[in-house]
């Protein structure tokens, strides 16, 4: 296995294989359908929040945009050279974003027609991420910055000061004003670096949380950010934000 999607309601797995095939089964792993993907290994995916999209990230290659439940090709998507490195649904399942190695932003509809493109990245971007409200993308990368893309034409909303070590991860808050910065230090790639942002302001904190572990992110009946850190193959420990 080479990555993971699980659908928001918490019932479907997408499972990404090195041999280039998505296996779709339910939470007890009870397989429904293998999608011949790739000859390629799968490095990354995406479900959309509805369930009925799946976003493909081939190794190398462009990534794909498949019908879930059909198990059908929509799209593929392209790129000017190689692939993708990180994708997103929109909170609506409307749109897609990627993160391109070429050093593209892009995004596209549900059938995968190209809406928005930004180029002014000068280094490849590592992670892309929708706000909650749908209407505005962070990214992050080589540049050690976020940069704050409004949806409709991908113009910059914003960029947050630049930072030491290039940015990796990204996770929004509910509260739809923070967000996670997680870095890696690019001479030791064992020291990693958590920052929580207040987009509207620029003020951050560094919290002290093992984010090199970190397995997922979600929230609480009241809107609290949880963070899932694996402290080892069969412990969890849950971390959560005041506020």
């Amino acid at each position: 296995m080479k990555a993971l999607a699980c659908s928001p309601d918490g019932k479907w797995l997408a499972i990404g294989k090195r041999d280039g095939t998505v296996a779709l089964t339910d939470v007890a792993l009870k397989l429904t359908r293998t999608l011949a993907i790739s000859s390629h290994g799968i490095d990354d995916l995406a479900l959309s929040p509805d369930g009925s999209l799946l976003a493909v990230n081939v190794s190398g290659a462009s990534a794909q945009l498949w019908n879930a439940i059909q198990g059908t090709l929509v799209a593929t998507l392209k790129t000017d050279f190689s692939g993708s490195t990180s994708m997103d649904f929109s909170p609506d399942s409307g749109l897609l974003a990627t993160a391109d190695s070429d050093t593209a932003i892009r995004i596209y509809d549900r059938i995968g027609r190209l809406r928005a493109r930004y180029s002014g990245l000068v280094l490849e971007p590592y992670a892309i991420r929708f706000m909650p409200d749908g209407k505005q993308i962070a990214v992050g990368g080589a540049d050690c910055m976020l940069t704050i893309l409004d949806v409709s034409d991908n113009h910059v909303v914003r960029q947050l000061p630049k930072q030491t070590d290039p940015i990796f991860a990204i996770v929004p808050l509910p509260d739809g004003t923070s967000l996670l910065s997680i870095h890696i230090d690019a001479a030791r790639l064992d020291n990693y670096t958590t920052l929580l942002w207040n987009v509207r302001t620029a003020a951050k904190q560094e919290l002290d949380m093992d984010a090199a572990h970190m397995v997922g992110a979600g929230a609480t009946a009241d809107h609290k950010a949880l963070f899932f850190i694996a402290d080892s193959d069969s412990t969890l420990t849950v971390w959560t934000l005041p506020g």
